[in-house]
């Protein structure tokens, strides 16, 4: 009787790996944020995401605290805003926060 169950069962079309679903946009952006700047509950958001829960317009941003992680066991924090303009370039970060005075890159020697 085993062996007819398991015969039936490698028999059954076996059906395809479930798809990441992406997270609704206010929880992608408050996951972003925790990974961004909470060591803590960042560390267990980085061991369990792969980046196919974001949309591609935030999945840059996913990969470049993924990065910081990888590279340093931490959150980004202060720097967060340094390495997105590395990647978006500073004439775009300013069209994306521009009623945040401050919030932007470093100006070095300024």
């Amino acid at each position: 009787m085993a062996k007819q169950a398991r015969k039936a069962a490698d028999a059954a079309p076996k059906s395809p790996p479930l798809k990441e679903e992406q997270l609704a946009p206010p929880t992608q952006a408050s996951v972003l944020a925790v990974l961004a700047f909470d060591d803590e509950n960042g560390q267990i958001l980085f061991h369990e995401l792969t980046g196919g829960e974001f949309d591609h317009s935030l999945k840059p941003l996913f990969r470049v605290c993924t990065d910081y992680w990888h590279q340093y066991k931490e959150a980004p924090k202060e720097q967060f805003a340094d390495i997105v303009a590395e990647h978006v370039g500073p004439k775009r970060w300013e069209s994306l926060s521009p009623s945040c005075s401050g919030c932007g890159p470093t100006t070095k020697g300024a």
